[in-house]
């Protein structure tokens, strides 16, 4: 039986959701935290049917989706310019 490539097909489609609070400590200050969930669908993977030798085995043709997800946090100390540090006038 004849060796056949493996197929690649590249396209990658994704989407992102998240939330996130911002806190003042004073007028100049605030304190932030974000959480980010990223998720990316990878390529598929097209494996054709192979003859693995010893033992003897067919191995069927198969195709495998590969995808991506990332949890991400942040977290910031803001400054805001032009605001009183203390909130004095």
């Amino acid at each position: 039986m004849p060796q056949e490539k493996t197929d690649f097909d590249y396209g990658r489609l994704g989407g992102i959701i998240g939330l996130g609070v911002e806190q003042a400590l004073t007028p100049a200050w605030s304190f932030t935290a974000e959480y980010d969930y990223l998720h990316f669908g990878g390529p598929s993977v097209a494996t054709p049917a192979t003859v693995q030798d010893p033992p003897l085995a067919i191995l069927p043709a198969n195709t495998t989706s590969l995808s991506r997800n990332y949890h991400v946090g942040k977290i910031g100390l803001n400054y805001h310019f032009g605001a009183t540090p203390r909130g004095n006038g």
